[in-house]
C-alpha cells in the first residue's frame, strides 16, 4: 500500500513540472501591450483591436453585464436576443412561472416577438477603460491608516463618477 502512495505521489510530481501557469485576467486596454504577441504565438487569431476597440466594433460591444454586475451575458443578435448562464437566468425564469405554467421544468419558447417574457434584466456595455491609477495613488499619503486609505479611495472614485455624469445614458 505504502509503494502505490509513493508512486501516485511521484507521478503527481512529475506532472505537476510539467504545468505552467500562463494565464490571468488582463486589461482590455493593455492587451496588445501585455500579451498579444504570446497569445498570436499560441495560434490564438484574432488580434488586441479585434478585442477591445474604441474606434470600431469589437468583442467588448457583444459582451455585456447584467443587473450591478452579478452575471455577464453575450449579445448574439441586432435585435437584442442575449445568452447567459443558467444560474445567471434561474431567478428571472421562477419569476415567471406560475402553476399554470412551470418555465423551469417545461422551458418556454416565444413563437413571435410579442410573445416573449421580459426578464426585467438591465445590461451594461463596456464603452472604455481609463486608467486611474495615478488619479488614486496620488490621494494616498506615507502613514494613513488604512480607514484613511479606504476613505480616499472611496473620494476619488466618486469624483471619477461624477466627472463621467450620467449624460448619453454612461456611468462609471
Amino acid at each position: 500500500m505504502i509503494q502505490y502512495r509513493s508512486l501516485f505521489l511521484l507521478a503527481a510530481f512529475v506532472v505537476s513540472l510539467a504545468g505552467r501557469a500562463d494565464e490571468g485576467m488582463w486589461l482590455l486596454n493593455k492587451l496588445k501591450q501585455i500579451n498579444e504577441a504570446d497569445m498570436q504565438r499560441m495560434g490564438f487569431k484574432l488580434t488586441a483591436e479585434d478585442i477591445y476597440s474604441l474606434n470600431k466594433s469589437s468583442i467588448k460591444d457583444a459582451v455585456v453585464r447584467l443587473g450591478g454586475g452579478f452575471c455577464s451575458g453575450e449579445m448574439v443578435s441586432a435585435e437584442g436576443l442575449m445568452l447567459t448562464n443558467h444560474h445567471c437566468g434561474y431567478d428571472a425564469v421562477q419569476g415567471l412561472s406560475t402553476v399554470e405554467h412551470d418555465y423551469l421544468t417545461d422551458g418556454f419558447w416565444a413563437m413571435t416577438r410579442s410573445e416573449e417574457l421580459p426578464a426585467g434584466f438591465n445590461v451594461s456595455f463596456l464603452q472604455r477603460i481609463d486608467d486611474v491609477t495615478s488619479k488614486v495613488n496620488d490621494a494616498l499619503k506615507p502613514g494613513m491608516s488604512e480607514d484613511e486609505r479606504a476613505a480616499a479611495i472611496q473620494e476619488v472614485a466618486a469624483a471619477l463618477k461624477a466627472e463621467i455624469g450620467t449624460e448619453n445614458g454612461l456611468s462609471a
